[in-house]
């Protein structure tokens, strides 16, 4: 062999060997406890089961990451997933074992998500990204909850239950899950534009010991179901120049002029509504 095809050969080698081994990408996810405890560990996004050794009692795991969702494990068997860069309640608190992170396709980026706050009992909540592509979606945090919460004006969801309850969000909106329970699974999808918030009317469906939902009715005349099961016993309608009718479970047919709170006699479950304009 030439020493020229030598040296070729041993710089090659040398470039191949100081080559750095490529590093897999990792995410840093932020452990709360009480008191303002907390720390922070690295997770790598392959998808793979990372152990935690630290012993603090986690309330609450937080990411500043977009398009990587986590999920971990405690102790006792919770199983909390943080789908991006969100803060997601453990319940209950509890030390933490493991935790595996994995990228999310570029079809789930935030810009095409809508973020829902499930709101349970003594203000614990937590939140998740939800595509607005009308696919279901597994919701694994455990909290029972009471109310789900939307800021996205033109996004309608849907949640299921554990004792199937089935919840309706529709718009940027604060409704009641009834009765409270742990969330499995959700829906979104974007509304049209005719239907979205501002050519629509603000019904409040108000219940016994303040209990009440929100829902947005378009003014086109058409019929819409109201999903809520919650009994109620008053409407309110804020919009003036708009008139709505709504039947009840148990054959009620109330009509409500805005801006007034009429009566439902007697108190049921609202099933379907129309508005209008005139």
């Amino acid at each position: 062999m030439k020493f020229s095809e030598v040296l070729a050969f041993s710089v090659a080698f040398a470039t191949a060997s100081a080559a750095p081994t490529k590093r897999t990408d990792t995410v840093e996810i932020t452990f709360h406890g009480a008191a303002g405890a907390q720390f922070t560990q690295s997770f790598p996004t392959d998808d793979t089961a990372t152990s935690i050794y630290n012993p603090l009692s986690i309330s609450k795991i937080s990411s500043s990451t977009n398009l990587v969702e986590c999920s971990f494990t405690g102790v006792d068997g919770s199983f909390t997933t943080v789908d991006g860069a969100v803060s997601s309640d453990v319940g209950p608190p509890q030390t933490q074992v493991s935790g595996t992170c994995v990228k999310l396709p570029s079809r789930r980026r935030r810009s095409h998500d809508v973020v829902i706050t499930f709101i349970g009992a003594a203000d614990a909540e937590f939140t998740q990204s939800f595509p607005i592509d009308d696919t279901v979606h597994k919701i694994s945090n455990p909290l029972s909850i009471s109310h789900i919460s939307n800021s996205d004006d033109g996004v309608e969801c849907s949640f299921t239950g554990v004792d199937n309850s089935y919840t309706v969000v529709d718009g940027a909106v604060e409704v009641d899950v009834g009765p409270p329970q742990t969330q499995v699974s959700g829906r979104c999808f974007e509304l049209p534009t005719p239907a979205r918030r501002s050519y629509g009317a603000k019904v409040t469906f108000i219940g016994a010991a303040d209990a009440q939902f929100v829902q947005y009715f378009p003014l086109d005349g058409l019929t819409y179901d109201i999903s809520n099961v919650l009994s109620i016993s008053h409407i309110e309608l804020d919009k003036a120049g708009v008139t709505c009718t709504f039947d009840g479970v148990d054959n009620s047919v109330t009509s409500v002029t805005g801006p007034e709170t009429v009566d439902v006699g007697p108190p049921q479950t609202q099933v379907k509504g129309t508005c209008w304009a005139y």
